[in-house]
C-alpha cells in the first residue's frame, strides 16, 4: 500500500460508499477556516484505487500540547496488519512533524485491530469530538412509511401540519446565502444554551462554517421557521450533506417556536428535503447511550423520529509523548471531579432553599 498526504481538494466521498461528516472535505475546510490544522492521509494500491483515508484535526490543549483527533476515522480497509501499522506510523509522524508537542493521535479502532502493537494505546471512556452513539433515520422507504415510524405525539403534529391545521406557520429553506442569517441563527442558539444551560462553541466557530457554506454551495441547507406576528425566525435547523448522508448539525427554537411545535416541524421538513435530495440516511447526531440530566431531553427528542441507534467503537489514543499524555489524563480527571463537585454543591444549595420555603 502506498501512503501519502492527500491534496487540498481530495474528497473521500468519491472513493467510499459512506463517509462520516468528520472525515469529509467540508469538515476539513471548515476546521481550517476556523484556524485549526488538519492532516489528511491516503493509502492506495498505487494504481489510483484508494483503500483507506484519515484526516486528523489538531486540538491545542493548555500546558500539555496538541491532541490530534481522527473522529470516526480512518475510513476504508487496511487489508493487512502490516499496512495498518505503516499507515498509523505515517499518520503519527506527520502530526508530530507539524506539532512537535503532540500528546497523542486519537483514532477509531475496531476490536479486531487490537492485536496491532504499533504504539501504546489507551482505551478511554470519555468522548472528545467523536460521538459514541448516533441516531440515524433510513430514507429508503417512502415518506409516508417514514412518518409512520415517528412516535405518537410527533406523528400527530406532522399530520396536523400536512392537513394545514397549524395556521400561521411557514418555512423557508436557504441553500446559498447563509451568512445573511448568521446573527439570527446564533441568537437562537444563545437563547437555547441559556435556557438549557449548556456550553456553546465560540461565535467564530459557527461563523467559519457559514462562510464555508457560502463559498461552496450545495453542501448544506438552512431551514428557518416563522410564525405570524413574529418578524424574525423563531426556529432554525442546519443540515450538512456528505455523500449519501444528511447530517443534522444543529438546531434551536425560541420559546414562541416551542409553543408552535417548531422543533418537531423543522426536523420533519429537513427529513423530507433530504429524501428529495437523494440522501439515503438522515443522521440526527450523537445521543446519550444512558440518558443524563444534561443530554436526556435532547436524546429523547431525537429518538422520536423512528431512527436506529448506531454504536461506534471507543476511540483509542496512539501515544506520542508518555509524560504529556499522563499529564493530559490527570488534568481531565481533575476537571471531571471539579465539575462533579460544582454540580453537587449547586444541587445541595437548591435543595436547601427549597427546604427553607
Amino acid at each position: 500500500m502506498f501512503i501519502h498526504k492527500a491534496n487540498a481538494e481530495f474528497d473521500p466521498v468519491a472513493h467510499f460508499a459512506t463517509v462520516p461528516l468528520y472525515q469529509g472535505l467540508l469538515f476539513r475546510r471548515w476546521q481550517e477556516r476556523y484556524g485549526r490544522r488538519v492532516v489528511a492521509l491516503v493509502g492506495d494500491d498505487g494504481a489510483g484505487s484508494v483503500r483507506v483515508f484519515a484526516q486528523c484535526v489538531e486540538y491545542v490543549l493548555p500546558v500539555v500540547g496538541s491532541l490530534w483527533v481522527a473522529a470516526l476515522g480512518p475510513v476504508g480497509s487496511f487489508g493487512s496488519d502490516s499496512a495498518e501499522v505503516a499507515f498509523y506510523k505515517e499518520l503519527r509522524s506527520l502530526c508530530t512533524e507539524i506539532a512537535p508537542k503532540t500528546i497523542a493521535v486519537r483514532v477509531q479502532k475496531e476490536p479486531e485491530y487490537d492485536r496491532v502493537r504499533m504504539a501504546r494505546a489507551e482505551r478511554l471512556g470519555g468522548s472528545f469530538v467523536q460521538p459514541f452513539v448516533e441516531e440515524v433515520v433510513l430514507l429508503e422507504e417512502d415518506m409516508e412509511e417514514i412518518v409512520r415510524g415517528f412516535s405518537g405525539n410527533t406523528r400527530k403534529v406532522v399530520r396536523r401540519y400536512e392537513r394545514g391545521e397549524l395556521e400561521g406557520v411557514r418555512f423557508h429553506t436557504e441553500k446559498s446565502d447563509f451568512s445573511k442569517h448568521f446573527d439570527t441563527v446564533y441568537a437562537l442558539l444563545e437563547q437555547l444554551a441559556h435556557r438549557k444551560r449548556f456550553a456553546m462553541h465560540p461565535r467564530a466557530y459557527y461563523r467559519a462554517l457559514f462562510e464555508e457554506l457560502d463559498a461552496h454551495s450545495g453542501c448544506g441547507t438552512l431551514i428557518l421557521g416563522y410564525v405570524d406576528g413574529e418578524e424574525k425566525p423563531v426556529s432554525f435547523l442546519l443540515v450538512l450533506y456528505t455523500g449519501s448522508e444528511a447530517y443534522h448539525l444543529c438546531s434551536a427554537s425560541s420559546i414562541v417556536g416551542y409553543d408552535h411545535n417548531m422543533p418537531t416541524l423543522v426536523c420533519y421538513i429537513a427529513l423530507r428535503d433530504a429524501k428529495k435530495c437523494g440522501a439515503k440516511y438522515y443522521n440526527l447526531g450523537g445521543i446519550a447511550s444512558v440518558s443524563s440530566q444534561s443530554t436526556g431531553d435532547l436524546s429523547t427528542f431525537k429518538r422520536k423520529f423512528g431512527g436506529e441507534c448506531i454504536a461506534h467503537p471507543y476511540s483509542q489514543d496512539i501515544v506520542v509523548s508518555g509524560w504529556r499524555y499522563a499529564v493530559f489524563r490527570l488534568m481531565r480527571l481533575r476537571l471531571v471531579a471539579s465539575v462533579r463537585r460544582l454540580v453537587v454543591r449547586f444541587y445541595v444549595s437548591v435543595q436547601s432553599e427549597l427546604d427553607k420555603e
